[in-house]
């Protein structure tokens, strides 16, 4: 292994936030250790790691992100042989949250219509909108599925 580097803009507050925010890197004999990390900035699964750990804490507490960049490889590895079933399961996932979305926007428009003419166009725009994800979700997850014959 490598030196570890911690991730650009990452704060962490005490020891084990900042391991979370480390990448390892396995030392390879034929590369620089220049070559690896230019290699890991074009390769693009460190960066959308690091997008991952600043974005998660809020929903899944700090994600490790050495771990992270390994899953997201193995997911990558995983399409590459075709097998796309988790990419079905996160569009499925996706589909049916925007779907609870516009039902839970529709209900907030609804109680606002009567008295609240502004924040019931604002809550019936917003579900619309995420009826519209909601469908764009699904066609996608319909392509996957069954891709088009050219």
């Amino acid at each position: 292994m490598r030196k570890a580097r911690t991730a650009p803009g990452a704060k962490p507050a005490d020891a084990a936030t900042a391991a979370s925010h480390t990448l390892r890197m396995e030392a390879q004999p034929d590369k620089s250790e220049a070559q690896l990390i230019a290699e890991l900035a074009t390769g693009g699964l460190a960066s959308n790691g690091v997008a991952m750990t600043l974005f998660s804490p809020g929903t899944l507490s700090t994600l490790p992100l050495t771990e992270l960049v390994l899953a997201l490889k193995d997911s990558g590895k995983a399409i590459n042989a075709n097998d796309f079933a988790n990419a079905e399961q996160v569009l499925n996932a996706q589909a049916l949250t925007l779907n609870l979305m516009f039902a839970e926007l529709a209900r907030r428009a609804a109680l606002n219509m009567g008295e609240y003419l502004g924040a019931a166009e604002t809550y019936m725009r917003l579900a619309l909108r995420a009826q519209s994800q909601c469908r764009a979700t699904f066609e996608t997850l319909a392509a996957v599925k069954n891709p088009p014959m050219c």
